[in-house]
């Protein structure tokens, strides 16, 4: 942990601890939609000296006196901070780069180079090129090229929200979109704004509100009083501790049978409080069940309970969610219910082997460095038993043609088999960039094995993917594991 300004927080990357608490940082319920201004500050900060604080608007000087105790905004050379001027686009990368310094956020060092209108001699230059290098601010506004910043243009109160929700992104998951949503909070923003998925955003999260009616005013340009609540909200969103909504599911009994009945409860909290009176939906996947979704208010202990009878097999997924008030969350709970066996097959490019010389089998025949991972699952039903399979050789350079494709052999550690079941044609592979999933059952095998023979022996049978470029194999892996630890390495 470092120290700023007497606020503890995370050193360096935000990513370590605070993906973690992505979802406890959503607000707690309000009556608004957003945070109140006078709130978002993490700690309580002295009043700015900006000999203009008196013209400051109620609604944002807790802010900007904020902003400038965490020296993420100065004033002018006369003192005055002049809440209405509008920011412009090189002015709002200071404060957006500032506001993840002070959070401790590393932002990568960014090319001088970056835009052929931003000269050295603009002094928000190099804040200008560590959020480009980040992802969080682009080039090629209002139909500049590319390799323009526009330094001098107004931000809008649209652009604003995708400068910050990009931001927040960076910090928290190094990934510029993780905080896009697509559920419309204002009217006077449509699908067709650029910017829809990240007001969106910013208002799920408490950093953006609207204007009132449900408006949000998304061309209005932003002043400096504004611009400062946004980053102290976007501050307080990044390193303020709160609890948010959590959803756990567990389901009874602990055990999975065809045609039994199960009860799944889950347990809403906030701040470790439970929530009482709250819908929460319930929804089963990957079994039939009767029936398959369902509703249940929670109760004093936060409970809300959905009860079902299982009529499939296979690995059973019931989730829970709950959302009021811009929060939401989600709760997840899996059982195997008939499942006889199940493996996780990690494969690798080291265990193709050439058994040429039976004697001396050379391992390590695949494409190089090449992973990817299978998981075959046998139920039984009505005493037949079912083999479902999820493989996952995304990671194969394509084409996948001319090639036999992905199938299950019959063969030890160290030879090559007969195919005895078929997980996809090179057709298949191709067209899901080696993703595949399915069901089989005996009549699927060949050359007289059954699904009985693979689990009376599973490591007698290996998992091959074959490409163009390898044709005998790019990545295998032997039952019941892949074979992890048996293949020598390189």
């Amino acid at each position: 942990m470092t120290v700023t300004n007497g606020v503890s927080r995370p050193a360096l990357r935000l990513s370590a601890v605070l993906v973690a608490l992505t979802m406890a940082l959503a607000l707690l319920p309000r009556t608004g939609a957003a945070q109140d201004a006078d709130d978002a500050c993490p700690e309580a900060a002295p009043e700015s000296d900006f000999s203009d604080r008196d013209k400051i608007p109620d609604a944002h000087v807790g802010n900007v006196d904020c902003a400038a105790h965490f020296d993420i905004v100065s004033g002018f050379e006369d003192g005055t901070y002049r809440p209405q001027f509008q920011v412009r686009r090189d002015q709002m990368a200071s404060f957006i780069a500032l506001m993840l310094d002070a959070a401790d956020v590393e932002l990568p060092q960014g090319d001088a180079d970056t835009f052929d209108d931003v000269p050295d001699s603009n002094v928000h230059a190099d804040n200008i090129n560590r959020l480009a290098a980040a992802g969080i601010v682009e080039g090629g506004p209002l139909g500049l090229p590319a390799n323009e910043y526009g330094p001098e243009l107004r931000t809008r109160r649209d652009q604003m929200a995708s400068f910050l929700m990009r931001a927040a992104g960076f910090a928290l998951h190094d990934d510029i979109d993780a905080f896009d949503s697509n559920d419309q909070q204002f009217t006077d923003v449509p699908s067709g704004n650029a910017h829809f998925a990240k007001v969106n955003g910013a208002a799920k999260n408490g950093i953006a509100q609207g204007t009132g009616g449900g408006l949000y005013a998304p061309r209005e340009e932003t002043r400096r009083d504004q611009m400062a609540t946004f980053v102290v909200r976007l501050l307080c969103f990044l390193i303020c501790d709160r609890d948010g909504p959590v959803l756990d599911v567990v389901l009874d009994p602990t055990s999975c049978e065809i045609g039994g009945e199960l009860t799944a409860t889950a347990t809403l909290s906030i701040e470790g409080d439970p929530v009482e009176g709250q819908d929460v939906d319930f929804a089963t996947s990957g079994v039939a069940t009767t029936p398959d979704a369902g509703s249940a208010e929670t109760d004093a202990a936060g409970e809300a309970d959905f009860t079902f009878t299982v009529v499939g097999a296979g690995t059973l997924t019931v989730t829970a969610t709950w959302s009021s008030n811009g929060q939401d969350a989600t709760g997840t709970a899996q059982i195997d219910c008939g499942v006889v066996a199940a493996w996780d097959v990690a494969l690798s490019w080291l265990n193709e082997v050439d058994d040429s010389d039976p004697d001396n089998p050379e391992f390590r025949q695949g494409e190089e460095g090449t992973t990817g991972d299978a998981r075959l699952v046998v139920t039984e039903l009505a005493g037949s038993h079912m083999l479902a399979f999820e493989l996952d050789a995304s990671a194969v350079t394509a084409p996948f043609c001319d090639a036999p494709g992905a199938h299950l052999h019959q063969g030890g550690l160290d030879e090559n088999g007969p195919v005895v079941v078929f997980f996809a044609t090179c057709a298949d592979l191709q067209a899901t960039n080696g993703v595949v999933a399915g069901e089989l059952t005996d009549d699927d095998f060949s050359g007289g094995v059954t699904i009985q023979d693979v689990l009376d022996d599973p490591e007698s049978f290996y998992v091959n993917v074959h490409s163009a470029a390898f044709p005998p194999g790019a990545i295998r892996g032997q039952l019941p594991d892949g074979g992890q630890g048996l293949i020598p390495q390189p």
